[in-house]
Formats: structure tokens, sequence, C-alpha cells
């Protein structure tokens, strides 16, 4: 996930405390995540050339902060508590899920968001999207509204973060009598149109790229 692609368009990074980033999500500010990244940046191996997601860590569960999500955010419904991490450049695709995502930073990324009100169909243009820093030791509540999809990287440096999602989301799902774009248990997913093989190229505009992004 690693490339050097330039797409035609600059956007400039915007702050999650901005009133930009409110349509697609909130920050939360009250609840302590310290041995929860404590545990991520001494416990977890981090790939440099590459993503890797774990959808459920168990040992994640242990920690006060996951408890406390649970309670506040999903209203004690179950959760899964995972992580992704690694090195990544280019985005070719959106997701979005019933039910929040939280997402807790242990290093600072970049995110592109849209909107699902923006998508005609399944159909999604990439230039309606927009970037957003997320600091390191941020909580943010993607609400299930917000297209998303993996971090990017800056400066080519890994990144890490713990993603609390309503429990059996991106499990495998049987491929019978389901939406098309539905990929994963509770996982709606486009990938860019470039990528024919796909069965849902669905992405319209321009490769999505860390170089794009203006920030500072």
């Amino acid at each position: 996930m690693v490339q050097n692609i330039m797409s035609a368009y600059l956007k400039k990074a915007l702050s999650i405390h901005s009133d930009e980033f409110r349509p697609y999500g909130n920050v939360i500010s009250a609840i302590n995540v310290d041995s929860l990244l404590k545990y991520l940046k001494e416990e977890i191996s981090v790939p440099e050339d590459q993503v890797a997601y774990v959808r459920s860590d168990e040992r994640l569960k242990q920690y006060p902060a996951v408890s406390d999500i649970q309670r506040q955010i999903y209203g004690g419904m179950p959760v899964q508590a995972g992580y992704v991490c690694g090195v990544n450049t280019t985005q070719d695709g959106f997701e979005y899920h019933q039910g929040s995502e939280v997402i807790i930073a242990a290093s600072d990324f970049f995110l592109f968001l849209g909107k699902r009100e923006l998508m005609q169909g399944d159909t999604f243009n990439g230039e309606r999207a927009e970037p957003f820093f997320i600091p390191a030791k941020s909580v943010i509540e993607l609400y299930s509204t917000t297209l998303h999809y993996c971090p990017m990287s800056i400066n080519a440096q890994p990144f890490s973060a713990a993603i609390i999602l309503l429990d059996g989301t991106n499990e495998d799902i049987d491929g019978k009598n389901k939406p098309t774009i539905l990929s994963k248990r509770n996982t709606w997913f486009i990938a860019h149109e470039s990528f024919t093989e796909h069965p849902c190229p669905l992405l319209k505009g321009p490769h999505l790229c860390v170089n794009d992004i203006i920030h500072g």
C-alpha cells in the first residue's frame, strides 16, 4: 500500500477540532487511554512496508478505556477492540458501517473522510472527500454516516491505532443473497473505478494520495 502516485489536486488537512469535522464525527476527551496506548506502542509489531489489521484483540478489552467507550458511545452494546498499523500512502476505497467507529490514535496520521449523503446510489466521487489530521493520543468517534478507510502515513512513517466497532464487524460473510457492496459483516465497501476486477469499482475521481495533502 506504499506507492508514489500523485493525483491532480491538492487539499489542506483539516483539524478534528474544526467545524468541518462535526458532520463526520466527535472528539472524545473525557476517557483516559494512556494504558491502552502503552500496550499498542510496546506490544504490537508494526510493519514498515504494508498495513496490518486485526479485527479483534481480546487483550485490548482489559483496558478501562474500552469499557468506558462501550458504555458511553455504544450504550452497553457488545463491541470488539482491534487495531490497524503500518505504512499507507494511498487510498483507493471507502467503507462505512452501521454504528459508530471509535479510533484511538497511537501516532499522528491522516484520514480521508466522506459523507454517505453525497453518494449517488453506490457511487462516490473521491474529489468530495476531505483529509483530516489526527494527532497522536486523539480519540475520535466516526458516525455511521461517514465514509472512511485506512489511515494514511505522514512522511511515510508507520502509524498505529486501536479500532472499536460493534462486535462482529468485518467478520467474513456468506456471499449468497447479499448487497454487492457488503464486503464483510457490517462493512459496505467500494473500490476505485480503476480496479476493474473488483466487484464494486464505484469510487470515482482521483486516486487519493498522501502527497496531495497540504499539512502545516
